[in-house]
Order: structure tokens, then sequence, then C-alpha cells
């Protein structure tokens, strides 16, 4: 019956090209937008984004989450349209606890899913409970060639929020808005310690605002656009490369104040810019020039934390960059 009504819906339609894209119902949310905010997108290739055109025509950092090997046509096109605001993350065999996690850590205030039923398959439709709480505004665009089980999946999935907005060229959108209040960790590798920290960072988001209230130590912030370097190199992070993110490390000194937890846990990425943050926490006393250093060479170039993420990072905290 769902299917039947999508096929009518587009047969009934006159003219294609008038009717309004699925971009459109995008990009139109996130120009209500006063503030700078963090886009998700999960997809199988380049030809799916649409991170290029909201990257250049908003405030936002744009985290393009690549279900299939397929990034130098990503980066290579970053770099011929010149984007300063994107992150491009290539993850090995994507799973539903790296989506997990990513929802324990990270909060994006809009995030676009496409054509995920091949990489998630059986497993297609825990994924989805997953997807719904990454954040605020969750899109699913959903293509139905030649499946229209797909489809019938989607319109069948149980949850009250979930509607179906538009189709267009054989791609149906679906949007679901709710209000993500708390994370559980403050870092992607605190996840399998997650029941122990309970809900310690609650966040208030609008179109206006977005605050990150933490209970220990007790403190209020603006929150940051982007994701924690941390992140980034869990989900296998290629995009901006090594180099670049050197770069930016060294540049904190220049330009931010001294930092007694310099961590690279405590960095945020947003493309070509990476941001400190959890300044003046009482609990450190780190000796920042060392701790710049160590960051600095944990990013040293020689893909072995792309080999093996978890790995690296184990060894960077066994290190004790603190002393």
């Amino acid at each position: 019956m769902y299917w039947c009504l999508v096929t009518n819906i587009l047969a009934a339609a006159v003219d294609l090209s008038q009717m309004p894209s699925n971009y459109h119902h995008i990009e139109s949310l996130v120009n209500k937008y006063t503030i700078d905010v963090t886009i998700l997108e999960i997809a199988n290739s380049e030809d799916d984004l649409y991170s290029f055109e909201l990257a250049k025509k908003s405030n936002c950092v744009c985290v393009i989450l690549l279900m299939n090997y397929g990034s130098n046509d990503v980066v290579q096109r970053i770099k011929q349209e010149n984007i300063t605001n994107i992150i491009v993350l290539e993850p090995i065999d994507l799973s539903g606890q790296m989506i997990n996690a990513l929802t324990k850590c990270e909060h994006f205030d809009v995030t676009i899913i496409h054509d995920y039923f091949d990489c998630f398959q059986n497993q297609w439709q825990p994924t989805t409970d997953l997807f719904l709480n990454l954040g605020n505004h969750v899109f699913f665009e959903i293509s139905y060639d030649d499946e229209s089980s797909k489809i019938s999946n989607i319109l069948n999935y149980k949850h009250p929020k979930l509607k179906m907005i538009e189709n267009r060229f054989k791609k149906v959108l679906f949007h679901h808005e709710t209000e993500k209040k708390f994370l559980e960790i403050a870092r992607f590798t605190q996840f399998n310690k997650a029941k122990n920290y309970g809900l310690n960072y609650e966040i208030k988001s609008s179109f206006n605002e977005k605050l990150l209230l933490k209970k220990n130590p007790e403190m209020v912030s603006d929150w940051i656009a982007g994701i924690n370097l941390i992140t980034y190199v869990m989900m296998r992070g290629v995009y901006p490369n090594d180099a670049m993110i050197r770069t930016e490390i060294l540049n904190i000194e220049k330009n931010f104040p001294y930092h007694n937890d310099l961590i690279i846990g405590n960095m945020i990425i947003q493309g070509h810019t990476i941001i400190p943050i959890d300044f003046n926490d009482k609990r450190r006393n780190a000796n920042m020039p060392k701790m710049l250093n160590r960051a600095v060479g944990f990013f040293n170039g020689d893909n072995q934390r792309l080999k093996n993420p978890s790995e690296q990072i184990n060894k960077y905290y066994k290190k004790d960059p603190k002393k």
C-alpha cells in the first residue's frame, strides 16, 4: 500500500523540475540556525553528498562518514573547491557499535543518512534506532530504484516522529526531530565504561543557542562545532591529513592562552581548524609544550593510526603525555 502511494505521487507530478528538492528541505532547516552547527552526513559515495553545498552556504562543520571506501574522490573535490570546514571519516567495517559510540560522545545538530540498508543488512532496524539518537534532526534519504521493500521497511518502521516529507527522482526523504539532551561520555574511547559515567554532560540546544553543562567539575560553556579529535582518530579520519593537523595543533600555542590539560581528547577538529576545550581544569597541571609535542608526534604521517586506530590511541595514553 505504501509503495503504491509513493509511485502514485510521482506519477501524478506534471513537472518534477518544479518540485522542491530533498536538498532544499535540508538547507532550509540548516538556515534556521543562527549559531555554528555540526552536520553529519553518512553516505556510500561522493554522488550522494550534500555536504559540499552546505559547507559553502552555511556556518557549519560538515562531517562526512563514508560507508564504503571512496574517500579519494571526496577529498579531491574538497581541495578543488577549497572548502575548509569539511571532515572525512572512512572507517573499516562500519558497525552498529561504532554508531552507538558516536551517539554517546557526540551531538550533531543535523544528520543526513543515505541508503544504508546494504551496509547494515539485517541489522538495519537496530541501526535506525541508533541513528535517531545522533542529534536533534535526522534525515534519511532512501532510493527506491528496484527494491521497493526498502521504502516499505522505513514506512512501516514504528516510530511516531519519523515522517516522509519529500520524494524526488526516485529518492524519498524522511525526517525525525527530537531534542537530544545528554551525552554519556566525553570521548569515544570511554565507550566501554559508559554505564559508569551516567549522564554527566547535559546539552541545551536550539536554533539560536547551544550550551554544554558539565556536572563534574561543574561548568557551563558554549558548544564548539565539530567533533572531538579522538572521534576523528577512532572513526579513521582521512581528511584533513596528518600534516594539516600537525600545523593546526602547533597553532594552538600561538592562538590560545596556556592550557593545563592539552591531550588530543581536549581538541575539537572543525576541518582546517582545531580548537582546544576544557581550559583551567583544576584537577590537571600538565606541561603544555610537552603535550603539544606529543600530540604532533601522534599525527606523524606513518599511517599507523589508519591501520589500527584503537591500538595507536592506547599507546598515546599509556605514554602519558601529561608528564
